[in-house]
């Protein structure tokens, strides 16, 4: 929410666009701008046509399962760079402290907090305590209660650790040697899509878009193998993925998949019908297999171009 937002939102009323407006903002709406809202609304004789407005607390990303990011980027430098005025450092952590009541809020949960003393997490904890506790006793609807019918449930809280980036240096500066770690590292990958240029047979470079979604098995499988097992497991589902496709062909009496589907369902026998049906889930693993052999080849290039593999070697004797 911001006030640019809030003044767009008012004119779209004034044109009386539609019968009702229900408002869902991403995140909380502060009150001075709910303020703000009301006085415009009320100024253009709109304010009868909001049916409803709605905080969705969704200030947070989940890359993939068991894992969530606040994308912030750069936090680590701004905490710490001397040109960070006092403000600027304390807007930035009601920001995190907001995003993170969002996760909790999400979660319909209350966490013991746990931070080390002296430090932006110590800030950090403080403030989600504080806002935590301003809601549950203060608020005249308890958000972390709504939809919650196990109380048992409710009565195990969880900790949460917050730590300063200060508190593990290193592992900002080693270079992993798994699949997903690499991709990381020599691509930029944002919000799990990444994009890489490729040159073809007659020397014609193309960028193509990969996204490396959660429902990918392979990935999800893979992500977290060092690089060399996952040429090796590339290898295995390209050649299962062979096998099944010429035992199709052959009972189809065709000479690839994609004349699969024109076969005639019902002058099928039940077991090539079931392959037909299956046809769909093939061709989906072929694209996985396909867009996975790609990222693995352009990874193998800058691996051998920029010896990689001799880093990592030295930083693990290190």
């Amino acid at each position: 929410p911001k006030p640019e937002n809030i003044k767009r939102l008012a004119e779209d009323l004034a044109r009386d666009l539609y019968e009702l407006y229900y408002v869902n903002f991403s995140s909380s709406l502060p009150r001075t701008l709910l303020e703000e809202f009301a006085v415009q609304t009320a100024a253009s004789g709109t304010s009868h046509q909001i049916a409803q407005v709605y905080d969705q607390y969704l200030n947070f990303l989940c890359p993939e399962e068991n894992m969530f990011s606040l994308h912030f980027p750069n936090t680590f430098e701004s905490i710490h760079s001397p040109a960070m005025t006092d403000t600027a450092i304390s807007s930035l952590i009601d920001r995190i402290v907001l995003a993170l009541f969002s996760v909790l809020l999400t979660l319909k949960t209350v966490p013991t907090i746990c931070a080390p003393r002296g430090n932006a997490a110590e800030m950090v904890a403080t403030r989600l305590d504080a806002k935590l506790r301003e809601h549950i006793m203060n608020s005249r609807q308890n958000l972390f209660a709504e939809g919650v019918e196990d109380i048992v449930a409710q009565s195990r809280r969880p900790v949460l650790v917050l730590l300063d980036r200060d508190i593990d240096l290193g592992s900002m500066l080693m270079h992993s040697w798994t699949y997903q770690a690499l991709i990381h590292d020599l691509y930029n990958i944002r919000l799990n899509q990444i994009s890489i240029t490729q040159t073809d047979d007659a020397g014609r470079k193309a960028k193509k878009t990969y996204d490396l979604s959660v429902s990918d098995s392979f990935w999800a499988n893979n992500a977290a193998l060092p690089f060399p097992e996952v040429a090796i497991g590339i290898d295995e589902a390209s050649n299962a993925f062979r096998r099944e496709a010429d035992e199709i062909t052959r009972m189809g009496g065709v000479g690839s998949l994609d004349e699969v589907g024109g076969l005639d369902m019902g002058a099928s026998t039940k077991q090539l019908q079931r392959a037909i049906t299956s046809l769909p889930e093939l061709t989906a693993r072929k694209a996985s297999i396909d867009m996975h052999m790609n990222i693995a080849t352009s990874l193998l290039d800058s691996i051998k171009d920029r010896q990689l593999d001799v880093l990592f070697q030295m930083e693990e004797q290190m």
